[in-house]
Parts: structure tokens; C-alpha cells; sequence
């Protein structure tokens, strides 16, 4: 598949840092080839930041690659991937660079990244950077503050995974589960949601090994972003969380030989899935500990937002949508991402609550300023602003019509009532179009 604009971009954003590392390694400061490299590196971050509205771009390790400025990328390079690892190594999960950083600065960063790991054991990355004047630099390591129970986002996922594990077998032995335990991972999961990399970026390259127990992970997390961008209450958003956490608990009374099928289910096996709900909820219900919620969406999160399920498992229908797309029509860009998330406001709408799909829209930056869209009237334009409700309806600049270049300040607001026969077109980027409704349901 060509990489659309937006890889192509992150993709040279990063071969210049990783190649700047590199050439930090082989040379020393005051050689004229670093100099040459930075200015270089420098030249191509001033490029990003010629965005009015870009304060920030970040550098996030993924399960097998980097996303940057939003945008994952797959099949890194060797220069790359040393970056990566350089990464790894330092359990360092983010860099952010921020408007205004100086070579001097990146210098610094590449320094880092190439300090003895043993060197860093007991550092204090933070102030590392601060000491050395690095003010436009941050790094993350996604830790639990007074906690080693884990130090990142592949130790995060492990243990989760473990937990669930252990909770999905004690459910289908004893008919109850720990809410405990489930508690201790929304609390971890509750460093991501404070992370300043977009949710979907986070999970975009995710293992597909145990499907069950990573898409439970990748369910909380996408529900509980979501009730927080809502602005609901915290203790709410936890139990969303571990709601998301239990809502297939049900399946811990089903045939492996079903739940773990990778073809598509017979009718009769559809059936005997789809009760998966009425029995999590039932093991919720018997569970000490619970305040109901988990119960009330194990049993709604396959509900239509017509009947007018719960919030908490209209937001987990929606997450549970989003990660099941994923795992159908993998995606690696921003512009496969848009057409997942027009399948779901399009495919899904008699399902989830078209409202909220805009607000998860949003916050997985289906369009972001900057972008240069086609419209369907045959225009060409460049989004200016994101609608904080409508994700898919921005306000725009027409860069080009039919007759050439457009007058200055020719712009509109898509969400405005005369512009809604106007829309921005689908980019043909993966054959979403013959993705059903029904395709998720065998999955559960």
C-alpha cells in the first residue's frame, strides 16, 4: 500500500532523527558531519511546526514500530528500528518535542538516547534534560509512581492480559470474578488516558496474539478515553474502565472451540454466542464488589443506542466496535483510520450513537489542521479547524475549484447547515466498503 502524505512525512521525520542518532554515535560534537545532520533534523521539525496550531510532536514506541506525530508507521528501516530499540532499551515509551526546541537541544536528546542504559538506571530522565537546558524536550515512561508492578506500555499489557487471564478462568470455574484485580489495571490504564498521545495512536499497533484478552485491554482504554474527554465524573470513568475490562466476561462460559474460531460463525453459532452478555452479566451480579455498572454493560454493550442503554455501554459498544475493526481491516495510517471511522458513523449507525461516534472522532484526530482533503463538490482544501463535536465535519479552506487556485479566506464550516450537502470524500485507501455489521458480531 503507497503511504499517503501524512506517512510520508512522519516516515522522513523519523529517518532524520534515527540517522541523527546514529551519526551522534559515530562522530563527535564540534564535527562538521553532526552539524550538518542536525540542521538538517532541525530543518525538517521547524518544517512541522510551520502549523500555527502544532505545539507538539511526539515520538511514541509501538508494539512493532513508531508513531509519529500521530501517524504509526509499520516496516521501519534499520535506522528506524535502532531508534526504536535505543527506546526500548531506556524503557522510554514518548519523546515529545515541543515548538521552539533548538539543535542544541536535539543534540541533547540524541545524547540521551545514546547514554550506557546502566548509566541511566537510577536517573531521573526528566531532570537529566532539564539540567542540560533541554526545556523543549519531554520523555515518558508511562510508571506508577511508588509502584514496579510495571515501568510501560508492553508491561502494562502483559500484565493485563495475566490478570484477565486469571479472571476469565476463575469466571468460568467459579461463576465469579475479582473486581479487585480489575481495579489495579484501570488504575494503570489511567496513565495513558493522562498521556498526551492521541488514544488510537497508542493502540494502533497492538499484538492481535490473544485476541480476547488484548481486545478487553483496548476496550477499556478506548471507554474510559472517551468518558473522560466527555468531562465525567473521575470515579465514573474508572468504572467504565473496568466495566470495559469485564464486558466479554460472558465468553468464560462458552466452548473455546467457538470464542477462539477464526472463520465466519454459522447462524446457530451466532445465537450461542450472542448470549455471552446475559451470562457475563449474570457472573457480575454474583460478584461481591460490584456497584452494578459492570453488570448493566456486559448485558447492554450489543444493544442499538435506541433502546437507550446505559452511557457507560453506549461508550463500550463503540470501543468495542472500533478495536473489532482493527482487528478485520488492520490500518497504519491516519488516512486508513479516517475510513474506519466513516464505516462506523455509515455502517454502524443503526448500532452506535451517532453523536458519540463524532465525539470518538474527535478525540482519534479523524481530521486534524493542516490536512489537505478533496471534497465532494470537487474541491480541494485544507482543514483549518477541528468542530469539537463533529469529528467528520471540520472547518476548511478551499485551496483549488474546477476553475484553479481559490481567492484567500475562502473558507466554510462543514457542520454549518448550508454545507451539509458537502462532505469530504472517502479516500480509497482499504476495501472498508464490504466490512458488515455482522462481521463484528463474529466476534462478539
Amino acid at each position: 500500500m503507497q503511504e499517503t502524505g501524512d506517512g510520508e512525512r512522519a516516515r522522513t521525520l523519523a529517518y532524520r532523527l534515527g540517522n541523527a542518532l546514529t551519526v551522534r554515535r559515530l562522530y563527535a560534537s564540534d564535527n562538521p558531519a553532526l552539524a550538518r545532520t542536525l540542521d538538517q533534523l532541525a530543518g525538517e521539525v521547524q518544517g512541522w511546526f510551520r502549523n500555527p496550531d502544532l505545539h507538539e510532536l511526539s515520538f511514541c514506541l509501538l508494539e512493532k514500530g513508531l508513531s509519529v506525530a500521530g501517524v504509526p508507521l509499520l516496516s521501519l528501516p534499520d535506522v528506524m528500528e535502532r531508534l526504536a530499540d535505543q527506546m526500548r532499551q531506556r524503557s522510554i515509551e514518548i519523546v515529545t518535542v515541543k515548538r521552539g526546541v533548538t539543535s542544541a537541544e536535539l543534540e541533547t536528546l540524541l545524547g540521551l538516547l545514546n547514554t550506557s542504559v546502566v548509566d541511566l538506571t537510577a536517573v531521573d530522565v526528566e531532570q537529566w534534560l532539564r539540567s542540560r537546558g533541554a526545556d523543549h524536550l519531554a520523555v515518558k515512561h508511562l510508571e506508577l509512581a511508588n509502584r514496579t508492578v510495571v515501568r510501560n506500555m508492553r508491561e502494562l499489557y502483559a500484565h493485563g492480559k495475566d490478570a484477565l487471564g486469571r479472571q476469565m478462568k476463575q469466571a468460568g470455574d467459579k461463576g465469579t470474578v475479582d473486581l479487585s484485580a480489575m481495579a489495579d489495571i484501570a488504575s494503570m490504564l489511567d496513565l495513558v488516558l493522562r498521556s498526551d498521545v492521541p488514544v488510537a495512536t497508542l493502540l494502533a499497533l497492538r499484538g492481535r496474539d490473544d485476541y480476547a484478552l488484548n481486545h478487553s485491554m483496548n476496550v477499556s482504554l478506548l471507554a474510559s478515553a472517551q468518558a473522560s474527554a466527555l468531562g465525567l465524573e473521575e470515579k465514573l470513568v474508572r468504572q467504565i474502565s473496568i466495566a470495559g475490562l469485564m464486558h466479554d466476561i460472558g465468553k468464560s462460559t462458552l466452548p473455546d472451540s467457538l470464542v477462539q474460531k477464526t472463520t465466519r460463525l454459522s447462524a446457530t453459532e451466532l445465537r450461542l454466542l450472542s448470549s455471552h452478555t446475559v451470562e457475563g452479566s449474570r457472573i457480575l451480579l454474583r460478584t461481591q464488589g460490584s456497584d452494578g455498572l459492570e453488570a448493566i454493560v456486559a448485558a447492554e454493550h450489543h444493544q442499538p443506542w435506541t433502546q437507550e442503554p446505559h452511557l457507560a455501554s453506549q461508550l463500550v459498544a463503540i470501543a468495542d466496535a472500533f478495536d473489532g475493526i482493527r482487528s478485520l481491516r488492520p490500518f497504519s495510517d491516519r488516512s486508513s483510520l479516517r475510513m474506519a471511522l466513516r464505516f462506523m458513523l455509515k455502517g454502524l449507525r443503526q448500532r452506535l450513537n451517532p453523536w458519540l461516534v463524532q465525539r470518538f472522532c474527535v478525540m482519534c484526530g479523524m481530521y486534524l489542521p493542516g490536512d489537505v482533503v478533496e471534497l465532494t463538490s470537487g474541491e480541494r482544501a485544507r482543514v483549518v479547524a477541528i468542530h469539537p463535536e463533529l469529528g467528520s465535519r471540520p472547518t476548511i479552506e478551499v485551496l483549488e475549484t474546477g476553475l484553479g487556485t481559490a481567492p484567500p479566506g475562502s473558507v466554510g464550516d462543514l457542520s454549518a447547515a448550508h454545507l451539509q450537502h458537502i462532505s469530504i470524500r472517502n479516500e480509497p485507501t482499504l476495501a472498508f466498503h464490504d466490512l458488515t455489521a455482522e462481521d463484528l458480531d463474529s466476534l462478539g
